[in-house]
């Protein structure tokens, strides 16, 4: 070989070994798309994060988070229908945080963060398992709607447990996609250890969160079951086995819990109508219940179909168990729940089943990239536009329950020595909050729980006590304040606890009533001594 070949083989070597590896350029786009997907979570989810009023369920956390270890886990489960798993990470949170409202709603923005990275592993599985032409673009998409997601942003700028529950469930997802892609390898057929643990852990936080976490545990098992129990080695049989009854034994407990209190769900304040159930659903994946500014109309057609073309490519590629399982997690948890509503267990309420939209994004996200150029660009632009507008609306909206204005009105009207009554008795956790300074309203019948107390429960809590017109007067006659002093009255969601007006006017007995302020299903009333 002369000189100058030697020269231009030298030169090309150095050239291919200088090349950066196709491997390396993805991993490196990758953490690109996923850091840049979690810096725009974390700006979403903590924007004015303190600014909102805490309304009435982010005020029985900061209650329950309060008590003692013992009464915590001991007599809480008497009268509350969710395990005390939640209020006992809050109480740990708080301890080191403090128990301001953003205080309190920073450990779910966190967890609403930490969903985001998780849904872009799963991403990244989905595109090996289905050979995806465009694993980026399917990963940056899943990871953009996460991201984005107007009602994920509302779940983690609220103190309740339905953002740990969508991070428990986007660990239970991202570990099972990662078994089903070793189940299909030569290397670890029986399933990686971690993945193992990860799954069990992710299943049994989705169990201890929530009450109908055992609807989505449910789903995962199924899930679990279509893709591992094909071609299982006796090794991978026993892993199952052991991780499902180890979820399983965990959450015995739990169970007990939730079925002592399973007649509270049967007699609540939550209503069943079958009618409007396929809206209710289809607004799920994607939307929030306050969307005013843009209609929800495009939104149901849009997300659904790319949910549809998601799992058809799946189904036709010939990963059928893998289009089951995620079909499942995607719908059967709000499926069920309604099934159990419409058995006379009313439990769909959107906002507890959330955690579905990580596996629906997942899928959503598969439709779109495997769609062609000029239809991804006109169905994508057309879902950009609609969660920008409602992620627009999302970062302005107002407090979900006016406290704040209740608690404005109290301050700017209430002479030195008024009182303030609240009915019924959980209405004093948003009113003390709101009010500060050490205000204690008084409430009515007697103070939350109220478990022992004579009363109905319209509520279906036993520690939420309704009174009637007779008996309203007579607590009114028994507590009524000595000389001039004013009554500020206000009554939470009097549709439900006081439909005829008989408890307010029992209350007012021997008073003279003021000019009445109402925010939705809130009011508030001076009542002057005459």
């Amino acid at each position: 070989m002369g000189y100058e070949a030697s020269l231009v083989v030298r030169e090309e070597a150095g050239a291919a070994a200088s090349a950066p590896a196709p491997a390396a350029s993805k991993n490196r786009a990758f953490l690109t798309i996923v850091s840049a997907a979690v810096l725009a979570a974390i700006a979403l989810r903590f924007w004015s994060i303190g600014d909102r009023a805490l309304w009435l369920d982010e005020g029985y956390s900061a209650w329950f988070s309060e008590l003692s270890w013992p009464r915590l886990w001991f007599e809480t489960p008497r009268y509350e229908t969710h395990p005390p798993f939640y209020y006992s990470m809050l109480k740990l949170w708080r301890a080191f945080t403090g128990d301001g409202a953003a205080a309190l709603r920073s450990l779910s923005a966190i967890a609403g963060v930490a969903a985001v990275p998780l849904i872009a592993l799963s991403a990244r599985s989905l595109g090996r398992i289905t050979g995806a032409e465009r694993p980026l673009m399917l990963i940056a998409l899943a990871i953009g709607l996460a991201a984005l997601s107007p009602r994920l942003v509302v779940i983690a700028q609220d103190a309740r447990p339905y953002a740990m529950l969508l991070l428990a469930y986007a660990v239970s997802l991202a570990c099972w996609l990662r078994l089903t892609l070793s189940f299909r390898g030569s290397s670890h057929p029986e399933g990686r250890f971690p993945d193992w643990l990860g799954l069990g852990v992710g299943t049994a936080l989705t169990l201890w969160l929530h009450g109908l976490g055992l609807l989505h545990a449910a789903a995962l098992l199924g899930a679990l079951m279509l893709t591992g129990v094909p071609g299982a080695t006796r090794t991978r049989l026993l892993r199952m086995i052991v991780t499902v009854g180890l979820v399983g034994f965990t959450y015995l407990p739990c169970l007990f819990m939730i079925l002592d209190r399973r007649g509270d769900w049967s007699s609540g304040w939550v209503l069943w109508d079958p009618i409007r159930f396929p809206g209710a659903l289809l607004d799920l994946y994607g939307f929030h219940e306050q969307t005013e500014i843009w209609t929800p109309i495009a939104a149901r057609i849009v997300f659904a179909l790319l949910i549809a073309l998601g799992l058809r490519r799946l189904w036709r590629g010939g990963d059928r168990p893998v289009a089951l399982g995620l079909a499942l997690l995607v719908l059967f948890p709000p499926l069920a729940a309604a099934l159990l509503s419409q058995l006379g267990d009313p439990v769909f309420v959107p906002r507890t089943l959330v955690a579905v939209l990580a596996p629906a994004y997942l899928v959503a996200a598969l439709g779109l990239a495997q769609m062609p150029r000029r239809p991804a660009l006109l169905v994508g632009g057309t879902a950009a536009l609609i969660l920008l507008i409602n992620l627009a609306e999302t970062l302005t909206r107002p407090s979900l329950e006016a406290w704040d204005e209740v608690a404005a009105t109290l301050k700017r009207q209430m002479a030195p020595h008024d009182i303030v009554w609240v009915y019924p008795n959980d209405t004093v956790f948003p009113v003390e909050r709101a009010l500060g300074n050490g205000a204690a309203p008084q409430a009515i019948p007697a103070p939350f729980p109220a478990v022992e107390a004579a009363g109905s429960r319209p509520a279906g809590s036993p520690a939420v006590v309704g009174i009637e017109g007779a008996s309203a007067r007579q607590w009114a006659a028994a507590h009524a304040p000595a000389g001039e002093a004013t009554i500020w009255l206000v009554i939470r969601n009097p549709d439900l606890f006081d439909p005829k007006g008989e408890v307010a006017l029992g209350l007012a007995s021997g008073r003279r009533g003021g000019r009445l302020h109402q925010w939705r299903q809130i009011r508030l009333q001076p009542l002057y001594s005459k």
